[in-house]
């Protein structure tokens, strides 16, 4: 008699919340809770993955860890941070509260075009620092509602290019003042 020795398949870990690894980041944001970090743990390519949270409504943060994702789609229902890496995706919020936050925290972030928007964030904070960049190919809508305003904060170290796509907002005159703060002379968004 012969015995051969059979282990089931291993899934490798892509990224973890507080110890507990997931083998895609699709996983990792569909048990994050309100507050938690996922840290990536090697380059991600999910581009076909779409990630629904309106109901949950939890601010997470995504710590690329210096490595390199690739993500269909984020729809968020809170505040959402993105630090230290490299990611490409579309991000969309439409169903928040107008006081979340998107955060761009050392990391470089694409954001491509998706029907309608490459970048919709309805609520009325966008903070780009500590190096970051924020790349947006396509139609941006941004903006908490007409009385609640839009503030965006790119500090000195950091950017935020626009290209091949229009700019609205809940409020068109306010965000069309808020970007033409950062732009440079002789160069204006209009409403």
């Amino acid at each position: 008699t012969h015995y051969v020795e059979v282990t089931a398949a291993t899934q490798t870990a892509v990224c973890s919340i507080n110890g507990k690894n997931y083998s895609t980041l699709y996983e990792a944001l569909q048990a994050a809770g309100s507050g938690d970090e996922i840290t990536v743990l090697s380059d991600i390519d999910e581009q076909d993955s779409t990630f629904v949270q309106y109901n949950n409504y939890n601010s997470i943060t995504i710590n690329l860890a210096g490595k390199a994702v690739q993500f269909g789609k984020l729809q968020v229902g809170a505040s959402l941070t993105i630090k230290n890496g490299t990611m490409t995706t579309t991000i969309d919020n439409a169903n928040v509260n107008f006081s979340d936050a998107l955060t761009i925290d050392a990391a470089t972030v694409t954001v491509v075009e998706d029907v309608p928007y490459a970048l919709q964030w309805t609520a009325k904070n966008i903070n780009i620092v500590n190096g970051g960049q924020l790349h947006v190919l396509g139609d941006i809508y941004v903006g908490g509602g007409d009385d609640d305003g839009f503030n965006l904060t790119i500090d000195a170290t950091s950017s935020m290019s626009l290209n091949g796509g229009a700019v609205g907002g809940y409020n068109p005159s306010l965000v069309a003042a808020q970007l033409n703060q950062y732009m440079p002379d002789g160069y204006s968004v209009d409403e």
